[in-house]
């Protein structure tokens, strides 16, 4: 098995990051992660 740095994931990429915020994103699929609106309403 190979693993570490420069060895490419399933998707053929460095690794895919997730970005969580309550922020409107304009270019998601330019930052080159997944990014996932939350809403900030405070209840649980």
């Amino acid at each position: 098995m190979l693993s570490g740095m420069g060895v490419p994931d399933l998707r053929g990429s460095q690794g895919t990051f997730l970005y969580w915020t309550t922020a409107p994103v304009q270019n998601a699929l330019a930052m080159g992660g997944r990014v996932i609106q939350v809403d900030n309403t405070g209840q649980h």
